[in-house]
């Protein structure tokens, strides 16, 4: 018995290794989420016909449209730079009246910056009254800094992730460039809506001082953001 184990047991072994070494793999089915919208109103009845779905350029059939009710992670991104200083008493009424708004089940969170970004008060339920006394007026505007830390939010899974961005786009202060945060938004599970902002300080307040070092910050970076985003 002993010689025919040491027989057999080389093998047994190589042929393990032999088995390792073949293996197959493939993705039968890929969720996309998407959001329809015309004007301010959501669009309905859309099929799956309705769609076109390409990869790398290449165009991909698209199996099934459905529209599930389920619970969603919303990460609001508001520029809180000297340029939108007059908005900040408007911010703080709003964040509170959207948190009211959502639906059991749902959270909300504010991203804002100063000399870096910041989680306002983390994830808050519907329904809840967030603390938004230590909101105030930032330093620097780093806003691809801002939407880096948004579009890495990773939902559970059975909830979807959507990041309201509400900004001038001007970029000062931060070190994520454009073409970094291109990549992480083709790559996010999120749905990204971009509203852009003018200027709103109140009248007669003087512009502050603000600090413009960005190894990465590219010409027309405002721009850049609104193309890239879609317009």
């Amino acid at each position: 018995m002993t010689r025919v184990a040491a027989i057999l047991l080389p093998v047994l072994c190589a042929s393990s290794v032999a088995a390792a070494q073949v293996f197959r793999s493939g993705i039968d089915l890929v969720s996309v989420n998407v959001s329809v919208k015309s004007g301010n109103r959501i669009v309905a009845g859309l099929t799956a016909s309705d769609f076109r779905l390409y990869d790398n350029g290449v165009l991909q059939p698209v199996e099934a449209v459905s529209i599930e009710d389920v619970p969603i992670d919303v990460t609001i991104f508001h520029d809180t730079s000297v340029s939108q200083a007059g908005r900040v008493a408007s911010l703080k009424r709003d964040i509170i009246a959207v948190a009211g708004l959502l639906r059991a089940g749902d959270r909300v969170r504010l991203l804002t910056f100063d000399d870096q970004v910041q989680d306002a008060f983390g994830w808050q339920p519907a329904g809840s009254k967030p603390d938004v006394s230590a909101v105030k007026t930032g330093r620097i505007s780093p806003v691809y800094d801002a939407l880096f830390a948004a579009l890495l939010h990773k939902p559970e899974a059975g909830r979807r992730h959507m990041v309201l961005a509400l900004t001038d786009a001007a970029d000062a202060g931060g070190v994520a460039s454009i073409s970094t945060l291109a990549v992480v938004a083709e790559r996010a599970e999120a749905v990204l809506h971009l509203v852009k902002l003018y200027e709103a300080r109140p009248q007669g307040e003087q512009r502050g001082v603000v600090r413009q070092w960005n190894p990465t910050r590219a010409s027309q970076n405002e721009v850049a953001l609104v193309e890239r985003a879609g317009g």
